[in-house]
């Protein structure tokens, strides 16, 4: 009995299965590499909206003082108004009983 049918049928069983790690390896390092390079789109997209966080925050914060001073400004302006009416009944008052 010859060992040369059974040394071949496992050489080439070593061969497919040296060429199955080979691709598994390929498909691991690919998955690998397209990961990474998910894994750096993310986070530029996620400080790209950090950064765009910071301006709405920042305009917020400006629309913020812009309202609490318009509000502070009509609040003035109604002082005004009324002491500005009372002048006015008040003159009105003494030219009718003047």
């Amino acid at each position: 009995m010859t060992l040369e049918p059974q040394i071949s049928r496992l050489d080439e069983k070593l061969e497919t299965l040296t060429d199955q790690i080979g691709r598994l390896t390929e498909v691991v390092t690919t998955g690998f590499q397209e990961t990474r390079e998910s894994f750096q789109e993310f986070r530029a997209s996620f400080q790209k909206l950090q950064e765009s966080n910071e301006r709405l925050q920042a305009s917020i914060d400006r629309v913020q003082a812009t309202t609490e001073r318009q509000a502070e400004i009509s609040a003035q302006q109604t002082e005004n108004v009324t002491r500005l009416v009372r002048i006015v009944e008040n003159l009105l008052q003494q030219k009718l009983t003047g």
